[in-house]
């Protein structure tokens, strides 16, 4: 399913909504789950190209919401350091 802004987004919400009460999540993770989505596929619209697919697979033991963007990623450079382990302060001191 393409997503391309709001329009879009709700009925991805509804179609998840919609599979994932037939495949029998309760209703709370039902609500979870299109949180989710929302949340990552509105990320996906605003900081890629502005466009992104949303795929849903399920089987007998799982359900799976696939969402891809189609900008150029975030640079390495500009991620944060992990974090140091309890006792290392002066390791990760810049």
């Amino acid at each position: 399913m393409a997503l391309l802004g709001a329009d879009d987004l709700a009925r991805a919400r509804k179609l998840l909504g919609d599979t994932a009460a037939h495949a029998g999540l309760s209703s709370e993770r039902v609500h979870r789950f299109t949180v989710a989505l929302s949340e990552i596929a509105t990320n996906a619209i605003l900081h890629g190209s502005g466009r992104a697919t949303m795929t849903i697979t399920s089987s007998d033991t799982a359900l799976t919401v696939e969402v891809r963007d189609h900008g150029t990623g975030l640079r390495t450079d500009s991620r944060p350091a992990p974090p140091q382990p309890p006792g290392s302060s002066s390791t990760c001191t810049r």
